[in-house]
């Protein structure tokens, strides 16, 4: 026996059919999707036969409708948040979303393995694809470094690497910048040097308490009166690859090159100072203001130059090598 329904219930459910039949073949125009036009004759046929009408769209327009409208809002936003689809989820889901919303709050860059390390000791055993899934329904991603976040300035021009497979044989063939920050009881301040690869000789080295293009271009204008070289060498980071540093460069006929993103071995000369600088210098001296570090290093790359013997050198100083080298 069929349901009794009232004058007013029969009008709003045909008023209801009739506009939810009408998005359907709105958004078919809109997207020239033929799949929908068969709704037509049913909808010319539904003011003869209302009846059969309404159980169409009860099996079929509206299981429809359902799915269209699911996936219309999943990952909208209402009001600033994000609309959470949580239909047909199970109770322990449901505590897990809970759970996992509140950890998110304290720990917001835990990720999936994390999240599910974080839910087995609070006993919940749980396969990290689950919480995957959990965290995906609720729109939730743990903050973290994203790809190409270290974007140059588009009007300064990368050069390409030419030191790759190339020995360097003499002095004064290749120098080597870059900037380390050196640590002080305040603050910390930046160092920039030159290095002569060939001889680990440093030409000039600067401090400031800022990263700008000045004091590199001092420290390089320091060592362009001391000689010329035949190649420059320094990474991709802010100041070198600048107007004015690689200006000053191919000004003076100086060939630049550039180490490629992720290949921290292709400074690896000038790196390796920084490592004698810091545990050398800077951590037993443990500078107070930039005018201690200034005096400080004064004094150590007069030794590092006149002093060491290094193996890699036959046991002769950087000074001795540079310049009997480069002659």
């Amino acid at each position: 026996m069929s349901e009794v329904r009232s004058v007013e219930e029969e009008i709003y459910t045909h008023e209801y059919l009739w506009r939810s039949a009408s998005m359907l073949l709105e958004k078919a125009e809109a997207e020239k999707e033929a799949s929908y036009h068969f709704l037509l004759p049913s909808l010319l046929m539904s003011f003869m036969a209302f009846e059969a009408f309404g159980n169409f769209c009860g099996f079929v327009l509206l299981p429809a409708l359902w799915q269209e409208e699911k996936k219309h809002f999943r990952g909208k936003e209402i009001e600033g948040k994000p609309t959470v689809i949580t239909q047909g989820e199970s109770v322990e889901n449901l505590t897990l979303m809970r759970l996992l919303d509140k950890q998110y709050t304290d720990t917001p860059y835990y990720g999936v393995r994390r999240m599910t390390a974080w839910l087995r000791s609070q006993g919940y055993h749980v396969h990290h694809k689950r919480v995957a899934r959990l965290l995906h329904t609720m729109g939730i991603e743990a903050i973290y470094p994203k790809p190409h976040l270290r974007q140059g300035h588009p009007t300064h021009r990368v050069y390409p690497d030419v030191l790759r497979g190339v020995p360097s044989t003499r002095g004064n063939h290749v120098w080597s910048t870059d900037i380390p920050y050196i640590r002080l009881h305040g603050g910390l301040s930046y160092l920039v040097a030159v290095m002569d690869w060939f001889s680990r000789y440093g030409l000039s080295w600067t401090v400031s308490i800022t990263m700008d293009v000045g004091f590199c271009l001092e420290a390089l204008d320091q060592a362009l009166r001391v000689a010329r070289q035949d190649i420059f060498n320094t990474d991709q980071g802010a100041p070198f690859p600048s107007n004015d540093c690689t200006g000053r460069l191919a000004a003076a006929g100086i060939q630049i090159s550039m180490d490629g993103w992720g290949r921290a071995l292709d400074n690896v000369f000038i790196e390796r100072l920084w490592r004698t600088v810091k545990y050398e210098e800077v951590y037993l001296k443990d500078y107070e203001t930039p005018r201690e570090a200034m005096q400080g290093l004064a004094t150590f790359f007069v030794r590092d130059n006149e002093w060491p013997q290094h193996q890699a050198l036959g046991y002769q100083t950087p000074a001795s090598v540079y310049f009997v080298s480069s002659v």
